[in-house]
């Protein structure tokens, strides 16, 4: 079954390799970007990278509901289109989808969080990232 898994994953990986370096490139410099802001405009905020973070979110999650949305109505004509079928904007989701999941499992390590809400963040991003 392991064998199965990494070879969908490999597969994946050599169809979306440009899209998912391109797409991890500018989350992560853009982050970095916020992260720098963060700490100029709020000096005294205590936990940098979590403010980095949600404002970093508020670009990221709306544009994913956008390519959810509009891959949906693309793909919405019959029953093998919805599940088998691969749009411009439903390949950008899940190339957004998956390189923020895996950006976020070295984010939140830096993040002031209890213990407990880090492993089910990071069994969270992980399955995420199998699926």
């Amino acid at each position: 079954m392991m064998e199965g898994i990494m070879e969908i994953m490999a597969d994946g990986w050599l169809r979306n390799r440009e899209d998912l370096l391109t797409y991890t490139g500018a989350q992560a410099a853009g982050f970095a970007v916020l992260l720098v802001l963060s700490k100029t405009i709020w000096p005294k905020h205590k936990d940098h990278w979590a403010l980095a973070d949600t404002l970093s979110s508020t670009v990221v999650f709306p544009w994913m509901a956008y390519l959810a949305v509009v891959a949906s109505l693309e793909l919405m004509g019959d029953l093998e289109g919805r599940w088998r079928g691969k749009t411009a904007s439903s390949t950008a989701f899940m190339v957004l989808y998956t390189t923020r999941s895996f950006l976020h499992c070295g984010i939140q390590a830096m993040m002031q969080m209890n213990w407990q809400l880090f492993y089910l963040m990071t069994l969270h991003h992980g399955l995420s990232l199998l699926c």
